[in-house]
């Protein structure tokens, strides 16, 4: 029973999608008609996202603009952000991911320090000894 539901919503986007990819209708008759809201409510739910209005426009603009263009739209967590808001969140990223590469090799070289003393304390333990 499970299987065939799956094989019914799985029937069904697809149904939708070919649907919106051969429409040209304005983004709002768009989702409408094409049963895309029901696509925007189910992202949500897989993203843990409060739909709304706002955001639904965007997914749409986002959808309508990438089939315009033939690019794929990436369906991941920011699909209902407009192109300013995905820009400023993509740049936080990379600032992010910037600041832990340069925290990662602060600390190898650190590391790579604390080798070279305890090398040479090492070294002179056992010139001691000799």
């Amino acid at each position: 029973e499970q299987k065939r539901i799956e094989a019914e919503e799985a029937a069904k986007a697809e149904a939708e999608a070919q649907a919106m990819a051969s429409t040209s209708l304005p983004v709002n008759k768009f989702a409408q008609e094409a049963g895309f809201r029901s696509v925007y409510l189910d992202w949500c739910g897989e993203y843990g996202k409060e739909p709304c209005e706002s955001g639904f426009q965007s997914f749409c603009s986002n959808y309508e603009a990438a089939r315009k263009t033939g690019m794929q739209l990436k369906m991941d967590e920011y699909a209902d952000q407009n192109v300013h808001e995905r820009e400023k969140i993509e740049a936080e990223e990379a600032a992010k991911a910037e600041a832990k590469a340069v925290a990662f090799r602060d600390r190898e070289n650190q590391l790579k320090e604390e080798k070279k003393k305890a090398f040479k304390e090492q070294k002179r333990i056992e010139a001691e000894e000799a």
